[in-house]
């Protein structure tokens, strides 16, 4: 008999130390959700732009104007990327068939930033378009470009400055009058198919 509780207490000791007495338990609770994607759109649009009076003197003049924000959102959810192009009308007189210099226009590069603290990465601004672009009279021309998995999110695209636009008239062939030319700017979803 002494024999049979020396083994029940061994048994014991081994169950207690191998933890077959500690019973541990795991349950799993799952966190779903659905996503769907919002859209594209510009936030911001720059605000109408004027460059005042400007009175003719036999030379070439240059007049600089700040310019409000651009933001462009892309709440799509894809990764398809986007761009934004650009084109000015040549300007002309509001009462008469004259029309300012091609080119007179020109439209200097912005500060990109991210609309909030955004993994994504950024959009750019397209190489051809350089430091500054002349815009009236050319038709559209590439500006802006977020490539695949690119661009998600707010970005804002800043002028910074009193100098985002420039004016240039030029003495050979500037006539008096108010002169107008509209700016147009076009967002262009899934560009890189």
């Amino acid at each position: 008999m002494k024999g049979k509780s020396m083994l029940s207490a061994v048994l014991i000791l081994a169950c207690v130390t191998s933890g077959g007495m500690i019973a541990n338990a795991e349950a799993f609770t799952k966190a779903n959700v659905t996503i769907y994607g919002g859209g594209i759109h510009f936030a911001e649009i720059p605000q109408d732009v004027d460059f005042g009076e400007i009175t003719l003197d036999g030379l070439e003049i240059t007049k600089t104007s700040p310019m409000s924000l651009l933001s462009v959102v892309d709440a799509r959810g894809t990764g398809d990327g986007w761009a934004v192009q650009i084109s000015a009308s040549q300007f002309t007189d509001t009462t008469a068939a004259k029309k300012l210099a091609k080119g007179s226009l020109v439209l200097n590069k912005p500060v990109i930033a991210a609309g909030y603290n955004n993994p994504s990465a950024s959009p750019f601004i397209r190489q051809s378009f350089g430091m500054s672009q002349p815009i009236d009279g050319y038709g559209e021309i590439a500006f802006i470009n977020a490539d695949m998995e690119a661009g998600l999110g707010k970005w804002n695209f800043d002028w910074e400055g009193s100098d985002a636009l420039k004016l240039t008239l030029n003495p050979g062939s500037t006539k008096i009058g108010t002169y107008e030319s509209t700016i147009t700017w076009t967002l262009i979803t899934n560009p890189n198919p």
